[in-house]
């Protein structure tokens, strides 16, 4: 086994947290909720009816859907930033850590007002410490960070990695005994 790349798990939460970002956004669109409404409600004839001190949420998610609108935008920067464009990579913005966890964190601030995007502000936060731990490691991210796709065998015979240089020599059952066998 190899060790644990805290930067690759957390590009991969990322992008998991940017999918489930914009399609919460687009959810939201659709059923307009604030997620921290019941605090304080009083119950009426129709259900919970909210206090004055969430009346300026409600304005931004129920009668304008500004959250919403940036979930989807924050998850498409997401998408960008994590499966790089080709005008973003090789940028400090793209190799930044911090920036990461910065922005991911604020991210999350903005999700967990939507009932939608409560799972996918849990995702960036777990997101935003994955990068962290990998900015305490010293772990850098490189130039080629899609390069588990590049390195992947072809799919009908020909060239593939170069199965030597893998720990246990890698291929099916039958291609490692042919190798101990030489």
């Amino acid at each position: 086994m190899g060790d644990l790349k805290f930067s690759d798990l957390a590009r991969l939460m990322a992008m998991a947290s940017a999918m489930w970002s914009v399609w919460a956004g687009f959810w939201g669109i659709c059923y307009r909720k604030f997620f921290w409404d019941f605090i304080g409600a009083e119950l009426g004839p129709a259900g919970l009816i909210p206090t004055a001190a969430v009346q300026p949420f409600l304005a931004i998610i129920i009668n304008i859907p500004l959250v919403q609108i940036l979930m989807l935008l924050f998850g498409v920067f997401t998408l960008c930033l994590e499966w790089p464009l080709v005008f973003i990579k090789d940028t400090s913005l793209w190799r930044s850590h911090i920036f990461r966890v910065v922005a991911y964190f604020m991210f999350a601030a903005v999700e967990i007002l939507l009932y939608q995007g409560f799972d996918g502000a849990v995702f960036y936060l777990i997101t935003s410490a994955c990068f962290a731990r990998a900015l305490q490691k010293g772990e850098s991210i490189a130039d080629d960070a899609l390069a588990v796709r590049r390195d992947a065998p072809p799919a009908a015979g020909g060239e593939g990695r170069n199965w030597q240089q893998l720990g246990d020599g890698g291929g099916t059952d039958s291609e490692k005994a042919q190798r101990n066998a030489v």
